[in-house]
């Protein structure tokens, strides 16, 4: 089993949805069955989920072969349907570019209820990415603990900002099952699977913070409640001395503006109001 791939158990292959995949997957050089895993644990009441995913993973392999598997072991993306295919192609062929600045969107390996993985979230990365016309390059990443995010943030201060002569992080767009104090991005059964308020008191968080995230960085919190007072989006203000946005009830995104001066990026965030 692959570092930071929860480990529960699941349906078994000859009973799952989307087998007929497997086959396909393998072509383009993947893992057919833990893809279908993962995808079981996203679809929601989608049953779609994973003709929508096969059908972007062809399109990209048409465009660049081979970049379906680069993104999936270099970042651990699975679920390629979220994200515009214009974004995916983009970190697949500036993966080597240590001189553009950039920023992340992290979102959960796993999401039962299928939140993160409607066409709104589509939509606005996609105009996120257009905003930033080429000025700053967004980096997806998927995971399911503290301790795989962790690991990834790090090797992107390995290979982006090795010897300080590249870039930290200026911005992350972070989505998960939230509530005033937590982030979820695994199994609630597992303490790694859930991103607590007191996780950033961690000493191997506050380590690294400087050296894997720009000074003054913007966190959009995807996740709801996490903007109640002194909650999730209060410590990360506090610790990393960033701007961060967050909602205070049960919401979704529902618009962001970029604005870029002078090498400086910076955010408006609007949530749905009376989201139900």
């Amino acid at each position: 089993m692959r570092e930071g791939i929860p480990t529960q158990e699941i349906t078994p292959i000859e009973e799952q949805e989307g087998v007929e995949y497997i086959p396909q997957l393998e072509q383009h050089g993947l893992d057919g069955e833990l893809f279908l895993s993962i995808w079981e644990k996203n679809k929601g009441d989608e049953h779609s989920f994973y003709e929508r995913n096969m059908e972007m993973i062809d399109e990209m392999e048409k465009e660049e072969p081979g970049s379906v598997s680069f993104l999936n072991k270099k970042y651990g993306v699975f679920n390629f349907s979220r994200y515009p295919i214009e974004i995916l192609l983009d970190q697949y062929r500036s993966h080597g570019d240590t001189g553009t600045p950039y920023g992340i969107v992290l979102y959960p390996l796993e999401d039962n209820h299928g939140a993160f993985s409607k066409k709104e979230d589509e939509l606005i990365f996609r105009d996120i990415y257009n905003q930033m016309d080429g000025q700053f390059k967004i980096k997806i990443l998927e995971s399911s603990g503290k301790r795989d995010i962790l690991k990834k943030l790090v090797n992107l201060k390995n290979f982006f900002n090795k010897e300080g002569n590249g870039h930290k992080i200026s911005f992350a767009i972070i989505g998960g099952h939230g509530d005033k104090s937590s982030i979820k991005f695994g199994s609630r059964d597992s303490s790694d699977g859930v991103f607590n308020i007191e996780d950033l008191e961690d000493q191997s968080i506050i380590n690294i913070r400087e050296s894997i995230f720009e000074p003054h960085p913007t966190f959009v919190l995807n996740s709801c409640e996490t903007g109640i007072e002194s909650g999730m989006a209060d410590r990360l203000k506090s610790k990393f001395n960033a701007e961060v946005f967050a909602p205070k009830e049960k919401t979704i995104i529902e618009d962001i503006d970029v604005v870029i001066e002078n090498g400086a990026i910076r955010f408006d965030v609007q949530y749905v109001d009376n989201f139900s």
